[in-house]
């Protein structure tokens, strides 16, 4: 447990980057096939990795890390990024500051229109990014 971003004991987690902490959600369904969701979440990152080294940090990772059933909300050394198969990537080419509560939101909205449907980057309620979307977001039996 670790204080949040307004000064609260016991109200964040704090994870360490030498090994591999998660908060387990159980699978469910209502989150399979999804056409418009917003993701939303706070963070505070200390350092980013570099180039050649494994710099990501997963924030959200519905997958099992081995097969291309999967989305994932991340970030690495050179911006934040939405992922899910079969191979839609987004990716900003904004870091956060580092060393501060941040807000990331991810939008994403498919209406099967390639004019209407995109997906949309928020940090700390400032738009960074949007992306054209060409599908639903798939099914994935993973944990949350």
């Amino acid at each position: 447990m670790a204080t949040d971003r307004l000064g609260n004991s016991g109200n964040a987690y704090a994870f360490t980057r030498n090994s591999i902490q998660t908060i387990d959600v159980t699978h469910s369904s209502s989150i399979d096939n999804i056409n418009r969701a917003t993701i939303s979440l706070w963070f505070n990152i200390a350092s980013y990795g570099q180039p050649g080294q494994s710099g990501y940090n997963h924030f959200i990772n519905k997958s099992d890390q081995s097969t291309q059933q999967q989305f994932v909300v991340a970030n690495n050394f050179t911006g934040m990024y939405f992922y899910y198969s079969p191979g839609s990537f987004f990716q900003s080419s904004i870091l956060p500051p580092l060393n501060q509560w941040n807000n990331f939101v991810v939008t994403y909205d498919y209406d099967g229109s390639v004019n209407n449907s995109r997906c949309r980057f928020y940090l700390n309620g400032v738009l960074l990014d949007s992306f054209p979307t060409t599908t639903l977001i798939p099914v994935t039996n993973y944990n949350l």
